[in-house]
């Protein structure tokens, strides 16, 4: 068996990656490709589209045609838009869509709020604190706006009736 010269010995290691590189890309597109049909059939089903999906990636509010074609030329380029255009000319979504904009609304609205999060104890059964004397009908836990009758009841000094005694 013959010696190779180390020329020829890293031509032959070149030649090696090469073929390695090739068979690296082919399992990547072949990934890709599973993953991609896999995304397109969760859009399909749940009636979102490419403007859905690139809003939700820009973390853009909602935007008119116009714009979604403009947004998704620049952010993913030519291929992309012109395989896009055909979705972005449809205009806006049903209202299956509207889920993902009304979260982000949501979220927006507890952020313009000052940034407060709800309370964790949002939402709980608290037990009723006063009572009016005369009309059992109405009631009051103590939180939230003040009712008229107790602020009637304070104003008279008898608030104290009010109060519901604990069992």
């Amino acid at each position: 068996m013959t010696k190779l010269s180390v020329s020829a010995q890293i031509a032959k290691l070149r030649k090696e990656r090469l073929a390695l590189e090739k068979q690296e890309q082919a399992l990547i597109n072949k990934t890709y490709k599973e993953a991609i049909a896999q995304i397109k059939v969760i859009m399909k089903g749940s009636g979102l589209g490419l403007e859905d999906l690139v809003h939700y990636l820009e973390g853009t509010p909602a935007q008119s045609e116009h714009s979604i074609k403009s947004s998704v030329s620049s952010t993913w380029g030519g291929t992309l838009h012109a395989r896009g255009s055909k979705v972005a000319a449809k205009g806006p979504r049903s209202d299956k869509t509207d889920k993902v904009s009304k979260s982000a609304k949501a979220g927006n609205a507890i952020k313009s709020a000052g940034g407060k999060k709800p309370s964790s104890r949002a939402g709980i059964k608290v037990p009723i604190k006063y009572q009016h004397p005369t009309q059992s009908h109405l009631s009051w836990t103590g939180r939230g706006k003040t009712p008229a009758w107790v602020s009637e009841l304070k104003a008279a000094g008898e608030l104290d009736k009010a109060l519901v005694q604990k069992a």
